[in-house]
């Protein structure tokens, strides 16, 4: 009792007690679970009747609304039609919440397949004044701001030019990795790792960069360094310069050979 828009057939299809079954309360509680898994319904009972030889079973259903329209909030980077393509709700029908669970998940599987791998919906849900209007919202995971940690001579006006992830972008993984390959390649850092940090609101983080510096990142704006090159037999002398805007140069002066001191050799 109490459908109007779901057939009866495919309730009762997932009913497993029938006409001349011995009554099984414990079956009955489990017929009750599977109808309310189907999704269509906000509420499901069952009330027993009395009858001449047994008893009659009637399930109280109240169905969900039907949607009349799906509003998506928060998003910026994927537009409505992917959305709503990967939502896959449709108006004109009674709301499922065993369809709107899938469709959640994949919208943030679309979101994390574009390399957007911190954004979530937040809430999904009808607007209050039951006119069927269903809201979803979607917080991205906004970059809040970005640190360096492990800069010594490197300025970190000089480091972030090769991270083109500014504040208030939303974080993107493919983005990131590109980022810190351009960090790695520029010379400046023998090795670069990146970490998402909680921002200050749900919907932000912080991006901490660690790196540590190369030996041309311990290199001061106009400083100079000499060093052998290559392996012990056809070594080069490298000089390398830094300007003040951090860009270091390399220039090859000459092949060398290094001979280590050997203790009793020289008296």
């Amino acid at each position: 009792m109490g459908n109007r828009s779901i057939p009866t057939d495919q309730i009762l299809a997932v009913v497993t007690t029938k006409i001349g079954d011995v009554f099984d309360p414990g079956r009955l509680r489990r017929d009750v679970d599977a109808v309310a898994e189907l999704g269509w319904f906000a509420d499901v009972s069952a009330r027993l009747e009395s009858e001449p030889g047994g008893v009659r079973i009637l399930y109280l259903v109240v169905e969900n609304p039907v949607i009349t329209e799906i509003v998506v909030e928060g998003n910026t980077v994927i537009g409505l039609p992917d959305i709503l393509r990967a939502l896959n709700i449709p108006t004109g029908q009674v709301l499922n919440s065993r369809r709107t669970r899938e469709g959640v998940r994949a919208v943030e599987k679309l979101y994390e397949s574009r390399g957007y791998v911190l954004a979530r919906v937040t809430d999904i849900g009808l607007e209050p004044a039951g006119d069927g209007r269903l809201r979803l919202r979607i917080a991205e995971g906004r970059v809040e701001d970005i640190v360096f940690t492990g800069l010594a001579k490197t300025r970190p006006s000089t480091a972030r030019r090769f991270v083109l992830l500014k504040k208030n972008d939303v974080f993107n993984l493919q983005r990131m990795n590109a980022d810190l390959q351009r960090l790695f390649e520029s010379g400046l850092f023998e090795t670069v790792e990146a970490r998402p940090r909680p921002g200050s609101t749900a919907d932000t983080v912080i991006v901490e960069i660690e790196v540590k510096e190369a030996l041309t990142g311990q290199l001061a704006p106009g400083g100079c360094l000499l060093a052998p090159v290559g392996a012990a037999a056809s070594q080069s002398l490298l000089r390398l310069r830094k300007d003040a805007d951090g860009n270091v140069s390399h220039e090859t002066l000459a092949p060398v050979v290094f001979v280590p001191l050997l203790s009793g050799m020289i008296d």
